[in-house]
């Protein structure tokens, strides 16, 4: 039984989430259980995308098997607080009085699967191990806990950056510090907790468990890489490299929010535009409206709201078009495993210019079309982008393994749990 949002609206972990179940359904008898964060989703823009997907789980022969969600007094304490926060919370301090299970059709699993690191799918997963006496195997797509200090004070500057530059007054800002290090806090000890309940861990890229740390080395079986790219891409790439004119615009590799340094981007383009004037910025993936408001006013300030496109949720065909038409990728990301994002682009023809973090320094550094600067340094990518900009640059794709390998190898290690 997998427990899983598969997804491609919920990022990059929710598509390799897809082609996992799809392969499963082929050698295993596959029930799938859906987490209690999926529900987010399935009321957001490109939410009947979520629903086409799992109809193509069910043709494939998916069997779902039920859902878990928060109990109703967590959702009336948010109402009355008029703010997100117990939803938040109850989860990691008190799942089972939280969190209900809800089931579909009976079933008897041999084995529980997590396909992502984030707490409702440990907790849902582990759970459903317990009560049905059988193991388990975690998939972590992203590190859940970080080992090094000065990663996590990386990031935690990335998301106050954030935060300073999209909520008015210092308050709400101090606020939305205190709030994000108790909240990290909260759940990496439950990440922590989940984990060991885990009969095993596997991770997508060996940069997860040196992220998370000398006592999961270990314990981690890294899949180097557990992303490759799979022949319905290649077409779309092979359609597109060479036959598409660049445009005169950069593109934003990630999603929009504080982990991939969308600000961090926007700034560094800004000063870009005194070099390239008629340059522009794209920047595709879901995004909510209030945030869409506050970055458009952050824009605004900056003087580049006339050059900034923010297209929301599109197909993939489209954001490969949009990637190859670019004549950059801007990825000045903070949190990554093995970026899909960025062998896109080298497919499609397209530099990339990004901060120098384990995931990335692992499978793009020296490669033609890469070019990598510190960790949050935003005087660097602007350099490196400028360069970029004026010279040719021809891009070099990294030699990884096929999607065929490594769903093989990944059916080998749920294999081997079962036996």
């Amino acid at each position: 039984m997998v427990v899983s949002t598969p997804a491609s609206l919920s990022g990059g972990g929710g598509l390799r989430a897809f082609r996992s179940i799809m392969t499963y359904a082929k050698v295993f008898k596959t029930h799938l259980f859906l987490p209690y964060g999926c529900v987010r989703y399935f009321g957001s823009p490109g939410g009947n995308m979520v629903f086409s997907e799992l109809k193509r789980l069910v043709a494939e022969g998916v069997h779902v098997a039920g859902y878990s969600k928060l109990n109703h007094f967590v959702h009336d304490f948010d109402r009355l607080a008029r703010v997100r926060l117990f939803a938040n919370i109850m989860p990691a301090v008190v799942p089972k009085a939280t969190v209900s299970f809800k089931f579909i059709r009976e079933i008897r699993p041999e084995a529980t699967v997590s396909l992502h690191e984030v707490n409702d799918c440990l907790y849902v997963a582990s759970t459903l191990s317990e009560v049905f006496g059988c193991k388990s195997l975690a998939l972590l797509q992203l590190p859940p806990v970080y080992g090094s200090r000065e990663r996590v004070k990386r990031i935690y500057d990335a998301y106050m950056l954030w935060w300073r530059t999209l909520l008015d007054g210092e308050v709400k800002r101090i606020m939305a510090l205190i709030r994000s290090r108790f909240f990290d806090t909260l759940f990496n000890r439950q990440s922590v907790r989940l984990l060991k309940r885990f009969s095993k861990i596997v991770a997508v890229s060996k940069s997860i468990p040196i992220e998370m740390g000398s006592e999961w080395i270990e314990r981690v079986i890294a899949l180097d890489p557990g992303v490759s790219v799979d022949e319905e891409d290649m077409k779309l790439f092979n359609l597109l490299k060479g036959h598409v004119g660049k445009g005169d615009y950069v593109v934003f590799g990630g999603r929009p929010d504080a982990a991939k340094g969308l600000i961090e981007a926007l700034v560094a383009f800004k000063h870009l535009l005194r070099q390239s004037p008629n340059l522009k910025f794209v920047c595709t993936g879901n995004i909510s409206e209030v945030v869409l408001f506050r970055l458009r006013k952050f824009c605004r300030r900056l003087g580049i709201e006339d050059k900034v496109t923010f297209t929301g949720f599109i197909a993939r065909g489209e954001r490969f078009k949009t990637v190859a038409e670019s004549r950059l990728m801007l990825y000045p990301s903070h949190v990554d495993a093995f970026p899909y994002a960025v062998l896109e682009s080298l497919y499609l023809g397209t530099p990339v210019v990004a901060y120098r973090i384990p995931a990335i320094e692992a499978y793009y550094e020296g490669l033609s079309g890469v070019k990598l600067v510190e960790e949050g340094d935003v005087e660097a990518l602007t350099v490196e982008a400028i360069n970029t900009l004026k010279g040719r640059c021809e891009t070099e794709s990294p030699q990884i393994k096929s999607w065929e390998s490594i769903l093989e190898e990944e059916l080998q290690l749920i294999e081997g749990l079962i036996a």
